[in-house]
């Protein structure tokens, strides 16, 4: 089999280039998408990691964390900004929750392929074993990425979830500042 591939010369693609031609690709071509949705994932906990830290410095900003005894001036916070931030970070980690749930209608698919692939492959000539050790290989790939993808689901909504609490908290600061402001 064949693989024709053509991108930017970029580290991502030097490097996503040699694990196919180096890597666990040469045992299969039909690892290729797997490697892809791997990239994917590696992408989004990165994006993960970087909402995670967004919503620890804004909690610390806003001094609600335990493990931490910031007491900020609540007339000194900028609101507007912060509920920039917010937003922001609400927004991303729904981008990660609706990615994963992409990524697991893939993954399922591309079970199927695998299946179909070794029903196709004996049918065509291939020894039974060789199609199943590919079938094996590729099934227990796509486990082991559906099982990840589902660690970034629940890591985005556990973020989401202190997210929209720490808007409640900025919008209680805000009504509790404009009554104190009218006072």
């Amino acid at each position: 089999m064949y693989v024709f591939m053509h991108g930017l010369a970029s580290a991502n693609y030097d490097r996503f280039a040699s694990i196919i031609q180096d890597g666990a690709a040469k045992d299969s071509a039909f690892l290729i998408p797997s490697i892809m949705l791997q990239f994917r994932l590696e992408q989004l906990s990165k994006a993960l990691n970087l909402w995670h830290d967004k919503v620890y410095w804004n909690e610390r900003k806003l001094g609600i964390r335990f493990d931490h005894h910031d007491n900020p001036d609540p007339a000194s916070i900028d609101y507007t900004t912060l509920s920039k931030d917010l937003n922001a970070a609400n927004t991303n980690l729904a981008y990660v929750d609706w990615s994963c749930k992409t990524i697991a209608r893939q993954l399922d698919f591309m079970d199927g392929i695998a299946h179909h692939f070794r029903s196709l492959a004996v049918r065509n000539g291939t020894k039974d074993d060789e199609a199943s050790d590919t079938e094996h290989l590729l099934l227990e790939t796509h486990a082991h990425l559906r099982s990840w993808n589902t660690g970034l689901v629940d890591r985005a909504e556990y973020l989401s979830k202190r997210g929209q609490a720490l808007v409640q908290t900025v919008r209680a600061n805000c009504r509790q500042r404009a009554i104190t402001d009218v006072a």
